[in-house]
């Protein structure tokens, strides 16, 4: 979903999708008939989706790709073309999405598989693109698409980003087998909500500016709100997931929102992410009252000289604050950390074990730095040769696809395992989380939580 490639956090679970069916949104006003498929959440493997697919007799499909999906993507979509014809007028038109197709159109199309990509900011784009393919239109006119035509390559001209994002109706989530999708170790639903969009920060390692630009762009706090309150009331969702990289980056905005959650006296659960160095106990308190339970911090490394390296921008010293200032809030906290960034040697990867015992998060994620096309490390990697990756599926955060220039890729999957063993296997860490227990139904979420934690993310590679 966006700029988050890997196939599943350490948390693992399954997460709503929210591009797609924001996409479907747009269609559907401008009076096209769409549908949606997860066949991930609806459990159905290769065969069943192109059925399923093939089924709907539709003019275009698009899927969602990502960097180490991607082969797979292009297998399924070859194989979606085997089962054309199933309509009168012949094979549907299929088009890609996501960070990895904008960041490299000429490579995705290279292959054959897809007819089109979306560079950057779908909704527009694909709906331009629905509406090309029903009028006969020329697809050079869809900004923002590039396509294939005979043994060339299109790009239309770049889509100028969405100025008013309030004007995109709420993604489809009628669509959507909303209880599928659960929250970690929680039976409580989950979804995410987009309340803005664009990161004007440089950090190198990150795709989030290939995908929305560098300029934030916020929706208005009633929107975000009135989104809130139909997942909760008409979907009866649990718990939102503000899904924005930047959201408490403007401290006005966030507290528009709380206040205007606490106007309506409106009861909802969320989480959201933040920068270590755009928050202050006010802050935290006013989203606490306004039902915000958790917040995760990219800290990435506990390297000074890691973080500099790559342009993070941000200090140790607000890591520390941040941690103490949210667990002061009465919030539990979540801290991102990033093993094999240029610059890690096995000394920084101590000091980030260190710092993390430190300022001792409640939850914890470690990932394998990743060189994705889109982000200015991709090409760092290349140019220096740190790639070990022999294809796209390579490029997974649980197990290293770059080496650095102090490291081997071994060497930084064996340190991510010891840095999450490290952290959680402490006596005193493992009484924290049994005392916050309060059923026997908590204690079983958390021992199957864990389990799935241990077999997927410390112990596979």
């Amino acid at each position: 979903e966006g700029r988050c490639e890997h196939r599943a956090s350490s948390f693992q679970y399954l997460m709503a999708p929210i591009s797609l069916p924001s996409c479907a949104a747009v269609c559907r006003e401008a009076g096209h008939d769409v549908s949606f498929l997860d066949a991930v959440a609806d459990g159905l493997d290769v065969a069943d989706t192109v059925r399923a697919a093939t089924a709907a007799q539709a003019d275009l499909i698009v899927l969602a790709v990502t960097t180490p999906t991607f082969d797979g993507d292009a297998d399924f979509a070859r194989a979606l073309h085997a089962a054309g014809g199933v309509r009168s007028a012949g094979a549907a038109h299929l088009s890609a999405m996501g960070v990895h197709v904008s960041a490299l159109p000429n490579d995705s199309l290279a292959g054959g598989a897809f007819d089109s990509v979306v560079r950057g900011e779908p909704e527009y784009t694909v709906r331009s693109l629905a509406d090309a393919l029903q009028t006969g239109r020329s697809l050079a006119t869809v900004e923002g698409l590039s396509f294939r035509e005979g043994d060339a390559v299109v790009h239309a001209p770049d889509r100028p980003f969405i100025d008013d994002l309030d004007a995109l109706p709420f993604p489809a989530r009628d669509l959507l087998h909303n209880e599928r999708y659960l929250a970690p170790f929680s039976d409580r639903t989950q979804t995410p909500v987009m309340p803005a969009r664009g990161c004007p920060w440089e950090c190198t390692y990150c795709t989030a500016s290939c995908y929305y630009g560098t300029r934030i762009r916020r929706r208005s706090a009633t929107s975000v709100v009135d989104e809130m309150q139909e997942c909760v009331e008409r979907y009866r969702i649990d718990e939102i997931l503000m899904w924005a990289d930047t959201f408490l980056a403007n401290r006005q905005f966030v507290l528009e929102l709380c206040a205007e959650i606490r106007r309506r006296e409106f009861k909802v659960r969320w989480i959201c992410n933040s920068r270590v160095d755009t928050v202050d106990l006010e802050v935290l308190r006013e989203i606490r009252a306004a039902g915000c339970w958790a917040l995760a911090y990219g800290i990435e490394s506990g390297s000074q000289k890691v973080l500099d390296g790559v342009k993070k921008n941000a200090s140790l010293e607000q890591a520390r604050t941040a941690i103490r200032l949210t667990r002061e809030a009465g919030l539990s906290s979540v801290a991102h950390v990033v093993i094999g960034l240029p610059g890690e040697t096995l000394a920084t990867v101590e000091e980030t074990s260190a710092f993390l015992r430190e300022i001792d998060p409640d939850y914890m994620q470690v990932y394998c730095s990743v060189p994705f096309p889109g982000s200015e490390l991709y090409d760092q990697a290349a140019r220096e040769g740190w790639v070990v990756g022999n294809e796209w599926a390579d490029f997974e955060q649980s197990r290293a696809s770059m080496r650095t220039a102090d490291l081997t890729a071994e060497e930084i999957t064996s340190a991510r395992k010891r840095v999450m063993r490290e952290f959680y296997l402490r006596p005193r860490y493992i009484a924290r989380r049994l005392s916050s227990l309060r059923s026997w139904g908590d204690l079983i979420l958390l021992f199957r939580g864990g389990l799935d934690f241990v077999q997927n993310w410390v112990l596979k590679s």
